[in-house]
């Protein structure tokens, strides 16, 4: 049985993952119909859209199949979805062009499919593919050897998918290709095929597999085998509904005509012509005319094998088919041959040469158009990888800047919310040091006060010696050490010491120091913290607008660098930062004013 015989409605199994024929073909007109009531709640379901198309295809409307593999297309265009929708709608358009015969288009879509499949590593998709490669050789353009280097290509593929459904079926047609050709590794193919079929459990798979076998064995001679095998498809050809099949007739004629039942077999031919077949596909049409025709010429009925050629030729002629025209050219000038008409049987065997030379240029001008169609899909498979790879691209620096932007504004955020607390300490460290200065000059006053009433006791009562310090001279020590501090500023002294402050105050260097650490500062500390005060004051005359430079100098320090750190570690800003701060302050309190 010829190759593209059993690759046609093998591959239409494949083609659908979602419609296998597990039921008889009547059921598949309901299937179709809940398909369609599904697909008008969801005109947009994608999965929808594929299963009615492949419910077309099973049933053989092949334009409507069209109409729902060019939805799936245009989803594909508008979306980007080329996994799915362009894999799926390219998959079953490619069916629909082989039928019509469009071989270039066939072609064009099956590589681009592959593109797409091998683009995402889709091996399962690959399998389909190549099962749609083999179909595109056997049936189309007749290259056995292009459709066997896709079979193992595509076994590879379901291997590798871990699909062993496909795969058995690719066996099936690589077994059968080589029967075709009657070569011996047909029934070790077919053999592998039954075997996984078997293993499989799947009715489609052991139906065609033990056609496959059966027909290996008929062209070995081995007549008892292939009757065994061909009982489990005709067993299965019953639960299936096939039992209509054409290609199941053809394989029961050539095993009666082995068994030497010829009447038998010849009456299986002419059923296959006869009877209403659902949906032969045209090239097994042609493959019975070819197959027919050699069998009543084997059997010495030449001028009925003639009478079957010329029509299978006005077949071809009428569909446009080119697949086994030369194998009919070939038959007709040996039949003639064999009823003594040589003038004839030359005439086709001059015409069989001529369309075989013609076919061979067909074929390499066709290998030609391949080669272009492979590089044109190649590059748009590149071009459409490298925009997605851009638009990647894109969408990772969009990301990126988004992120940086986030960050940016949270950054902008915290040193915001930090500044508005800093400032608002700022506010509060000046309006502290303003009521400090307002106590603290209250606070002189008093110590005046009290040191006066305390001069005045001194004088009408006679002085006591004492040889240590008491808390009451210590203090005594202390007012009079702030007086001077705060009346005669002799911290204004860049080089002030201890002895100085103690000559002034008519006391000791020792005593002063005591009395001055036992407050729980240093000297050093408590005469920057005098200085650190005047220059709050100094500053704090905004309309005197006294340099800091000249503020430094003349509160007693000898570095800027030195009043710049004293000053920040008590009030915990910079001089001019607390400037800044008062002409704020002041701005703000006119604002009010003005507005009230």
């Amino acid at each position: 049985m010829p190759a593209s015989l059993r690759v046609i409605i093998v591959s239409i199994c494949l083609i659908s993952a979602s419609v296998v024929r597990t039921e008889a073909a009547p059921d598949m007109h309901s299937m179709l119909e809940e398909r369609l009531d599904r697909l008008a709640d969801s005109p947009d379901d994608k999965t929808a859209i594929r299963d009615v198309a492949n419910a077309y295809l099973f049933l053989g409307d092949y334009d409507n199949a069209g109409v729902y593999a060019d939805k799936l297309m245009k989803i594909a265009e508008e979306t980007g979805d080329r996994d799915f929708a362009g894999l799926e709608g390219t998959n079953i358009l490619v069916q629909v062009l082989m039928v019509r015969g469009d071989w270039e288009q066939a072609y064009r879509a099956l590589e681009y499919a592959r593109v797409l499949a091998q683009g995402s590593g889709n091996h399962e998709a690959l399998g389909l593919i190549h099962n749609g490669f083999i179909l595109y050789y056997s049936t189309l353009v007749k290259d056995d050897y292009a459709a066997i280097n896709h079979c193992f290509r595509g076994i590879e593929e379901t291997r590798l998918a871990g699909d062993d459904y496909r795969r058995a079926i690719l066996l099936t047609n690589l077994a059968e290709i080589y029967n075709d050709r009657g070569e011996a590794d047909g029934l070790g193919y077919g053999l592998e095929s039954y075997r996984l079929a078997q293993e499989l459990g799947k009715e489609i798979p052991i139906f065609y597999s033990s056609l496959t076998l059966a027909n290996a064995y008929i062209i070995k001679g081995m007549t008892e085998e292939a009757g065994e095998v061909l009982k489990v498809a005709e067993k299965y050809a019953v639960s299936l509904g096939y039992d209509r099949s054409i290609e199941l007739v053809l394989i029961q004629a050539r095993y009666k005509y082995l068994e030497g039942d010829i009447p038998e077999s010849l009456r299986l031919y002419e059923h296959a012509f006869n009877c209403d077949f659902h949906d032969p596909s045209r090239s097994i049409v042609m493959s019975a005319y070819l197959t027919y025709a050699k069998t009543l010429t084997s059997i010495g009925q030449p001028k009925k094998a003639i009478e079957i050629i010329n029509e299978g030729l006005a077949y071809a002629k009428g569909f446009k088919l080119s697949a086994y025209v030369d194998g009919l050219m070939k038959e007709m000038a040996r039949a003639n041959l064999l009823i003594g008409d040589h003038r004839t049987a030359l005439d086709y065997c001059l015409r069989y040469m001529d369309y075989t030379d013609s076919t061979y240029m067909v074929s390499r001008e066709r290998a030609i158009t391949e080669d272009r169609i492979k590089y044109e899909i190649d590059e748009q498979g590149r071009r459409i990888q490298e925009n997605e790879r851009q638009l990647r691209l894109s969408r990772l620096r969009m990301w990126i800047l988004v992120g940086v932007v986030v960050v940016l504004v949270c950054f902008v955020a915290v040193v915001l919310e930090h500044y508005r607390r800093k400032k608002r300490l700022y506010r509060a460290i000046v309006m502290q040091n303003g009521e400090y200065l307002a106590r603290e000059q209250l606070l002189l006053e008093q110590i005046e006060k009290a040191q006066a009433e305390k001069s005045s006791a001194e004088k009408t009562s006679a002085p006591k010696p004492s040889t240590s310090l008491s808390d009451e001279k210590a203090d005594d020590i202390l007012s009079r050490f702030t007086l001077l501090m705060t009346d005669e500023k002799l911290f204004k002294d860049p080089n002030l010491t201890v002895g100085a402050v103690a000559d002034r105050l008519g006391s000791n260097r020792t005593y002063v120091s005591r009395a001055i650490n036992e407050s729980g500062k240093t000297f050093t500390q408590i005469v920057n913290d005098y200085r650190i005060r005047e220059a709050i004051a100094m500053i704090s005359d905004l309309d005197a607008a006294i340099p800091l430079k000249q503020i430094c100098s003349d509160v007693g320090f000898s570095s800027i660098s030195t009043f710049y750190s004293t000053f920040q570690n008590i009030t915990g800003m910079t001089p001019a930062r607390y400037r800044t701060q008062l002409k704020e302050m002041r701005t703000d309190t006119k604002k009010c004013t003005s507005e009230d």
